[in-house]
């Protein structure tokens, strides 16, 4: 059983005007900080996803396989409900990551993605379970056929 808990900064319930004075106080409060950090250090980049599978935290019990699949599995729901919302299928940039999974993970996100235009990068050629796939090979930062 996959569970996804979204936290963010505790400011639910708040109207315009006490969500703008927070973040004003907040960002004049922190400003030196962060200059400090190059970047600011609240705001929605800071929300997290805490995901469990059976009760128990990914990030602190899972295997590296198990955290993979499931920022895996949320892609593809964010892929169909963009499907479903849109009644377009978006392109799926899939970065590096199939040479992280083992066959029968890739064999299967690769299966879920058939009908939809993907564009992977890796390391290392990988043969692809696909009809007609093209490469391009990256040397030197020029593209090469």
């Amino acid at each position: 059983k996959l569970n996804i808990i979204y936290s963010k900064a505790n400011l639910f319930g708040k109207s315009q005007k006490e969500l703008e004075n927070i973040l004003l106080k907040t960002f004049e409060h922190n400003q030196k900080q962060d200059i400090h950090t190059g970047f600011t250090n609240l705001g929605v980049h800071r929300d997290d996803l805490e995901i469990k599978l059976n009760g128990f935290s990914i990030k602190n019990y899972g295997s590296q396989g198990q955290q993979r699949s499931s920022i895996i599995s949320l892609k593809l729901a964010e892929c169909e409900m963009l499907s479903e919302e849109k009644k377009v299928a978006p392109i799926v940039f899939l970065d590096d990551i199939l040479s992280e999974l083992d066959s029968k993970r890739r064999e299967q996100l690769l299966a879920c993605l058939s009908a939809r235009q993907v564009f992977v990068t890796c390391c290392d050629k990988i043969d692809l379970p696909v009809e007609k796939p093209s490469y391009y090979l990256m040397k030197d930062g020029n593209l090469l056929s």
